[in-house]
């Protein structure tokens, strides 16, 4: 090969290696644009995601905060309820005491009631000689006897009625 053919070559070399560099260096500046707009694309959508965080939390807070009044409400509604469960508890258990009471009073009625028929039976020949006199004296005190016994039941349901509430 001549020097002229080798200059020719060398010339033809440079030339394409210049187009070459010119391409990649075009096509480096393209991928370049290119890739600036991605990313400023995803640095867009990364502030608009922290955004949303930032509101996120902003909400969370306020729910908490909703939250922590509620708590206190629904504590004071159960410390009052605590109060008045106890007040019931007072009343049933006063209301226990009267029952008891009243076991007691019938239980010493039930006792004279007792000893009454033991003295009716003890003298009933007495009695039946009283009764043919005076009828009417005997009708009137069974009566009476008959009605505090309803009485007596009346408010026996009455106190009942109470301890079911």
């Amino acid at each position: 090969m001549t020097p002229d053919e080798l200059k020719q070559i060398g010339d033809l070399f440079d030339e394409k290696t210049g187009k070459m560099r010119r391409h990649v260096d075009e096509s480096a500046a393209e991928t370049r644009r290119h890739f600036d707009v991605v990313a400023e694309a995803l640095t867009e959508k990364i502030c608009i995601v922290g955004e949303g965080h930032v509101m996120l939390n902003e909400k969370l807070d306020r729910m908490k905060i909703e939250d922590e009044g509620r708590h206190q409400e629904v504590t004071g509604r159960l410390d009052h309820l605590e109060v008045r469960v106890g007040n019931v508890e007072d009343r049933v258990e006063g209301i226990d005491q009267k029952v008891e009471g009243i076991d007691g009073r019938l239980a010493g009625m039930e006792h004279e009631l007792t000893e009454f028929h033991a003295e009716t039976r003890s003298g009933f020949d007495e009695v039946r000689s009283a009764i043919r006199f005076s009828y009417a004296e005997l009708d009137r005190r069974v009566s009476t006897l008959e009605s505090e016994l309803v009485g007596f039941a009346t408010r026996l349901d009455r106190v009942e009625a109470l301890v079911a509430r």
